[in-house]
């Protein structure tokens, strides 16, 4: 199971329509994928913590100061892990008070994306490497 908690929802409607394609070309090779988005309030901490103590995923948080994989790399988390969790922050990140435990710390680049880019970059990435993982020629 792969979630997605991305801190606010798309407002542009050419992310929202490659969230969607992107989510439906996921659900297609039948890997479940969920995407959670949460509005930046003051129970956005205790929304998260909640989600990753009750779930136990294995949990990604997007950062631009995190680790930089390949697509091949990156693809060897879903074989490694069942239920895989990323967290991307809102247009201020996340909160800075967030005491959750992530197991990677993870930047899609040296450069800096809004969060609706993020989100978009990131299920091409997951895509990209379902692929790799199932022999598809997408990745090349």
């Amino acid at each position: 199971m792969i979630s997605i908690i991305a801190i606010g929802k798309p407002q542009l409607h050419y992310v929202i329509e490659a969230v969607e394609y992107y989510q439906k070309k996921i659900q297609k090779l039948k890997i479940p994928i969920k995407l959670y988005y949460i509005k930046e309030n003051s129970k956005l901490k205790q929304k998260i913590e909640k989600f990753i103590a009750e779930n136990r995923p294995f949990t990604v948080i997007l950062d631009e100061k995190g680790t930089q994989l390949t697509s091949l790399s990156f693809s060897h988390l879903f074989q490694q892990h069942a239920a895989i969790t990323f967290i991307i922050g809102g247009p201020d990140g996340l909160p800075r008070n967030l005491s959750i435990k992530e197991n990677l710390r993870l930047s899609l680049s040296l450069m800096t994306f809004s969060h609706e880019l993020a989100l978009v970059i990131l299920l091409e990435q997951i895509f990209r490497s379902l692929t790799i993982i199932n022999h598809i020629p997408y990745h090349r």
